[in-house]
């Protein structure tokens, strides 16, 4: 008998995650139809990213800090199979002042840009032939989703979806700005 490997196990259960996530959601709707399934779905995505980020602020020794968010967001979507692009506006890495448009005094607020190039749930959501159900869902679950995992490094921040590949854009592109 062949013994799994490591990164075998971890794809055991990484699949597992993502078929236990579908499979509650239509059994749920098969039950209690589509609104109340999507309605139970974001109450999950409220804690289940907390967790996530609280494992990962212990794991990865991070702090509440904008850096450290960036650092655990980009661990996320590479650990949720997203293949993505980060910029970050308002620091440096140094911690000095930034010049925007060569002007001291208009300096941009905090943000993390992100830019999805391929979104492993919108493609579940393909293979499954519920692409009209994507962009429902999708439209009130990142946001959820992000907004809580970001919440547990900075609590005064807010998230804006600009662009979302499951509303036939072609690539998701999103901000998480610090209100102050």
């Amino acid at each position: 008998m062949n013994k799994l490997t490591e990164k075998e196990k971890i794809e055991y259960n990484h699949q597992n995650f993502i078929k236990t996530d579908g499979l509650w959601f239509i059994k749920v709707e098969e039950k209690f139809g589509f609104k109340k399934a999507l309605e139970l779905d974001r109450e999950v995505w409220k804690i289940l990213p907390k967790m996530q980020a609280r494992f990962l602020k212990n794991k990865m020794g991070l702090n509440n800090s904008f850096e450290d968010l960036l650092k655990a967001l980009k661990q996320k979507m590479e650990l949720d199979g997203y293949r993505f692009r980060t910029t970050i506006t308002g620091i440096k890495k140094d911690k000095s002042i930034i010049k925007h448009n060569n002007k001291i005094n208009s300096l941009p607020k905090k943000s993390i840009h992100i830019k999805i190039s391929h979104c492993p749930w919108h493609e579940i959501m393909l293979k499954a032939k519920r692409e009209k159900l994507s962009a429902i869902i999708g439209s009130t679950i990142c946001k959820t989703e992000y907004t809580a995992f970001a919440r547990e490094f900075i609590k005064d921040i807010s998230v804006i979806i600009k662009n979302q590949i499951c509303h036939r854009s072609k690539f998701c592109t999103f901000q998480i700005l610090l209100k102050n």
